[in-house]
């Protein structure tokens, strides 16, 4: 870990906000966080919202009508129901890609 530290030492970080999206490629998605590293990102930034059950998800709070197409929040929702569900991708259409649980992204 201190190597990788030192290596870090002096360098400009890249951090991708909710990870890469566009296409198909959600944002806050598993595929998404995939991307940016790829692309090469150092730092991942995830928003978090909890759900009735205390699960945490990787989801902006409050962006579940665009982004799920939900009038439901996350945090009024059980994780069966948010399991359920798809995230919608940049132009609109809903996407094979689940609501991550922070626990899958770590």
């Amino acid at each position: 870990m201190a190597a990788y530290l030192d290596s870090l030492r002096g360098r400009t970080l890249i951090a991708a906000h909710r990870g890469i999206a566009g296409g198909d490629i959600p944002c806050n998605s598993m595929a998404g966080f995939e991307a940016a590293l790829l692309q090469g990102a150092d730092v991942l930034e995830m928003d978090i919202s909890i759900s009735l059950d205390g699960t945490l998800y990787v989801f902006h709070p409050k962006k579940e009508p665009l982004f799920l197409g939900s009038s439901q929040l996350i945090p009024q929702m059980r994780d069966d129901q948010i399991n359920a569900l798809r995230l919608i991708n940049a132009d609109g259409a809903k996407s094979t890609e689940p609501v991550p649980r922070f626990e899958d992204c770590l």
